[in-house]
């Protein structure tokens, strides 16, 4: 994992590969939760900001990439993220989620 974590660098390209192509973009958003990846103050907002619900606390984004208990398991139907593209993930939006 890269010391300095940048959105365009770092976690662009594992959300575009892993969640974006197949499910969370213009096409097809709808049909998933209307997340579309390609608006960066969606990406932001869902990495940022816990359910609201259940008591839960961790930001969407994160609770599902980690298969927390209590959220939807992502990437839907394929295999869970590698630890290192969710601790990238996770540096950024500790940082600041920034579009950077």
């Amino acid at each position: 994992m890269p010391t300095t974590v940048s959105y365009q660098t770092n976690v662009w390209p594992i959300l575009k590969n892993n969640c974006r192509d197949a499910c969370h973009n213009p096409q097809s958003a709808s049909a998933y939760a209307n997340f579309n990846m390609d608006d960066f103050s969606q990406v932001q907002h869902y990495s940022t900001t816990p359910p609201n619900f259940g008591g839960l606390t961790m930001p969407y984004l994160l609770g599902n990439i980690k298969h927390e208990a209590g959220y939807v398991n992502m990437p839907v139907g394929a295999a869970k993220l590698s630890d290192c593209d969710i601790a990238t993930i996770e540096a950024w939006i500790k940082a600041g989620a920034l579009n950077n």
